[in-house]
């Protein structure tokens, strides 16, 4: 079988699906929904069966592997011993009884808008296995590695609203997060599944958000007929209206300038994209 059919606008055939490039694979995609990626990632999300009544709600974190210690930041331990506490001297804030570093003023005036977290424990002095925040014990012992899911990826589950233009988990950049001997992808779902993991923004996944090159949005509405066309001729399955919803979902995806603009990073100031 030829592929003339499928070929949308890179000129000739081709005989075989060997020396096909990414791009070309993608624009035959396009022809069933116009990006086989996002609606493979919306299937697997649904998968779920993600149900949440909360109010729409974004958190920006900010990880910083190497970071500044406790001591210098929320948790001062004034009291403590010299030879244990930080260099620096504690500031009140707008809540009775929190004081934080004196470098840190700003934050004086919004600490009844965060919340200091002291009750995480840990079974040895690595800091790298409890970087995930689960105090997994295998971390800190012989026994095998049991990967378990990165903090965006339990968010997403309990938290991702189903049918939203955005990716309930957005990964600007990758986290350094756990030696590969403990887990061999540190930003991994585990058994929470795929539908759970990150949105790469230094992935293929940005790049599929827009229309393949020749695809205006004309023609995807054009394919969109087409495939409604195709999917009656299916009545009889039994996820028919369920593929309905997928592709509805990620034609909404792609031709969104909600979604595009909230990954553009050329619309945000250099002092920003410095960060």
């Amino acid at each position: 079988m030829r592929l003339t059919m499928l070929n949308i606008s890179q000129g000739k055939a081709s005989d075989f699906c060997d020396g096909m490039t990414r791009r070309h694979f993608l624009r035959i995609g396009g022809l069933g929904m116009a990006g086989l990626s996002v609606t493979d990632l919306l299937r697997l999300r649904a998968s779920g069966d993600i149900r949440s009544e909360a109010r729409d709600k974004s958190v920006i974190m900010v990880y910083l592997p190497g970071g500044p210690s406790h001591l210098d930041m929320y948790d001062m331990k004034p009291n403590a011993p010299v030879e244990f506490r930080g260099e620096f001297d504690p500031i009140s804030t707008n809540v009775p009884g929190i004081d934080i570093c004196e470098l840190m003023p700003r934050h004086t005036e919004i600490a009844d808008k965060f919340t200091v977290i002291q009750g995480l424990r840990t079974f040895g002095n690595g800091h790298d296995p409890y970087e995930i925040l689960s105090s997994d014990p295998r971390a800190a012992t012989k026994l095998p590695p049991n990967p378990v899911p990165v903090f965006g990826s339990v968010v997403s589950k309990v938290r991702s609203v189903a049918g939203g233009d955005v990716p309930p988990y957005v990964n600007v950049d990758n986290l350094h997060l756990l030696r590969p001997s403990l887990n061999d992808d540190p930003e991994t779902a585990a058994y929470l599944g795929r539908a759970h993991e990150p949105f790469r923004m230094n992935g293929p996944g940005l790049e599929n958000l827009s229309l393949a090159d020749g695809v205006t949005l004309d023609r995807l509405q054009e394919r969109k007929t087409l495939l409604r066309s195709f999917d009656s001729l299916q009545r009889g399955f039994e996820k028919s209206k369920i593929v309905t919803s997928y592709t509805e979902q990620a034609l909404a995806l792609i031709s969104s300038n909600k979604v595009r603009d909230a990954f553009d990073l050329s619309q945000e100031p250099d002092s920003v994209r410095k960060l």
